[in-house]
């Protein structure tokens, strides 16, 4: 049975399974307002930065799925990979907005909180 903490983790691993076939498949979707439009000429230059950064995403929402759903997986192997979540979500907070932070690093200090205090 799935404990909470599990849940918080798979909720973190599908946010950046999510980012990862937006940033990949569907570049041009991307609008942060003040920041970057990539369905704009000028921002169609950052497509490439941004199918970059799906595949890490993809990378990290992999790992996160395998920590959650296999049994054997050590467990210093899920702290490490929600760190890494909260850290890029504190730097696209700190670097592009404030709403990344909320959206990416809070569910994984949360998700973090939980695994750490199960």
């Amino acid at each position: 049975m799935p404990t909470l903490a599990d849940l918080a983790a798979g909720l973190v691993a599908a946010v950046h399974t999510l980012f990862a076939v937006v940033e990949v498949a569907f570049p041009r979707a991307i609008r942060i307002p003040g920041v970057a439009d990539l369905s704009s000429p000028e921002g169609a230059q950052a497509i490439p930065v941004a199918r970059n950064a799906g595949v890490y995403n993809a990378f990290l929402a992999v790992a996160l799925w395998a920590a959650v759903l296999l049994p054997d997986a050590p467990p210093a192997v899920r702290t490490y990979l929600l760190g890494c979540a909260a850290v890029a979500g504190a730097v696209g907070g700190l670097t592009l907005k404030w709403t990344v932070f909320v959206i990416q690093a809070v569910p994984a200090l949360v998700a973090l909180g939980l695994w750490l205090g199960r």
